[in-house]
């Protein structure tokens, strides 16, 4: 069935099932003009937006095997959460809108809704409006979520202090490989199942909110990489007024993303320290913070690595084993 064929409010309705019932603080939910939020005493809301396009941030629904419209859903989903995470909030609530080309499959659009759905429940995110519209492009997701953190206790990324220790979750670059590979096996029609495990760091992320709301109190900074690694991090020098070393040695490299650049011939380096589409957390911290936080994340078997420190100097430095520095143009994400 096709979406012109129910239209918009048979698909709002379909939505509203799909949504069910929200949080106690939701006062009015998906229906009237605008929907009814109450706030907990002593806390911040923490706004934040992301949009994903066709073609510019997930594939057609048919064009890879390993894509659908169910992890187009949860990819959404996690990518905005990533935010919250890196303002230390707890995920509340959620304006979702859909601009859709009238051809869309009603399952598909099911399908992806339902998605986004699961997606919230791990992480109490309540669903409680959002729009839909038609368009002649590309389809659309754009997402406006919310969280609550304690007043004043936001982590900022201009809050990084000279001494801290730089960490990073997971494994940057990944998901720029994955895409590379996704982007390789539409193009040759090879899907190869030995890089299915690279693939889905694109295609199935993981905000890590639940240790962005336990780092509130420990780290002195915080940012997702979602624009890569390293300009990321040029983002939390210059809001902080600080510079950082790094050390090579200390960078990590997912297996899979080196089985895939020594498959196609690929320098590992413009993957890590380029544009990447991750969505893990680069933190500072004191060293004696960072030991706390090295226990939390081992506890949660969660992958954490140190790579560097903050330093009176500015710019990016990469030292090698020899202990000779390397000054580093921050390279990343630019829509434009």
């Amino acid at each position: 069935m096709r979406l012109e064929e129910i239209g918009e409010f048979g698909l709002i309705e379909r939505i509203r099932q799909l949504v069910g019932e929200a949080s106690t603080q939701v006062s009015l939910g998906i229906g009237d003009d605008g929907a009814i939020w109450q706030p907990a005493e002593g806390k911040d809301l923490v706004f934040s937006c992301d949009t994903q396009v066709e073609g510019r941030h997930f594939l057609p629904f048919d064009q890879h095997p390993w894509q659908d419209a169910t992890s187009v859903g949860r990819r959404c989903v996690q990518v905005n959460v990533s935010d919250l995470a890196a303002m230390a909030a707890k995920p509340r609530f959620a304006l979702v809108s859909l601009g859709l080309p009238k051809y869309c499959n009603v399952d598909d659009i099911e399908m992806m809704y339902r998605a986004i759905v699961d997606a919230c429940q791990p992480c109490q995110l309540d669903i409680i409006g959002g729009n839909i519209t038609s368009t002649s492009g590309p389809m659309f997701i754009d997402m406006t979520v919310a969280g609550e953190v304690e007043r004043g206790q936001a982590r900022l990324r201009g809050g990084a202090k000279v001494g801290d220790r730089i960490g990073v979750t997971g494994f940057p670059g990944t998901s720029a490989a994955a895409l590379s590979c996704l982007l390789w096996q539409c193009e040759t029609e090879q899907y190869d199942e030995r890089w299915r495990a690279l693939c889905r760091h694109y295609l199935a992320p993981t905000a890590r909110w639940e240790l962005g709301i336990r780092l509130g109190t420990l780290a002195h900074a915080l940012i997702d990489i979602s624009d890569g690694l390293f300009s990321d991090l040029g983002h939390v020098l210059g809001a902080s007024g600080v510079g950082a070393n790094l050390f090579r040695h200390s960078l990590p490299y997912a297996s899979e993303l080196l089985d895939y650049c020594q498959m196609r011939g690929i320098e590992a380096d413009s993957f890590l320290m380029g544009a990447s589409d991750d969505y893990e957390l680069l933190l500072t911290a004191t060293p004696e913070a960072s030991e706390e936080i090295s226990r939390i994340c081992e506890e949660d078997g969660l992958a954490l690595h140190w790579i560097g420190e903050l330093t009176e100097e500015r710019g990016i430095r990469l030292f090698d084993e020899e202990g000779e520095g390397e000054l580093i143009e921050p390279r990343g994400w630019k829509h434009f």
